[in-house]
């Protein structure tokens, strides 16, 4: 008699993420996930916050840029994320455009201002939030990503993005 194993898979919420991991949250409204994988060579990954007021989408592309290779911070507060950016600066920012506090314009002027060097990539699930949020015409200028996005689409646009 042949015993067959299934596969489980378990789709949880961020809370329940957050509970079943605590080692992925950290204060102030960021989550970082820590691989226990050693690194291939000893070049420092490239350092790319996720900030979105929405946890699920935050962790969620957080997870999908750490598989790329990426040193990926999730952001659900977009002042976290600028106080963070103080103390070190990323390589990018990938921040929806609407979320409370602070928009995605707002908190990329911040990050830049103080980050020079970083570079910036918006997406937003609504079609108008350019028009609602940009008021400069840098910032009508800037591409914004659709959401929801799928994962390879996401890694190219970081990708390239950090490669301009």
């Amino acid at each position: 008699m042949s015993s067959s194993k299934k596969a489980t898979y378990t789709i949880m919420s961020a809370s329940k993420l957050a509970a079943a991991n605590p080692h992925l949250f950290q204060a102030q409204g960021a989550i970082k996930e820590k691989s226990d994988l050693p690194m291939l060579d000893q070049r420092r990954r490239d350092l790319v916050f996720v900030v979105d007021d929405e946890p699920n989408i935050a962790v969620t592309a957080a997870l999908i840029l750490c598989s790329d290779g990426f040193d990926a911070r999730a952001f659900t507060d977009p002042l976290a994320a600028l106080k963070a950016a103080q103390i070190e600066a990323p390589n990018l920012v990938l921040s929806d455009v609407i979320m409370p506090g602070l928009n995605g314009y707002e908190l990329i002027a911040g990050v830049v201002r103080d980050c020079p060097r970083c570079k910036v990539l918006l997406f937003s699930g609504n079609p108008g939030a350019r028009d609602n949020c940009a008021t400069t015409p840098t910032e009508k200028s800037l591409e914004i990503l659709p959401k929801p996005i799928l994962p390879v689409d996401l890694r190219n646009a970081v990708r390239r993005k950090l490669q301009a």
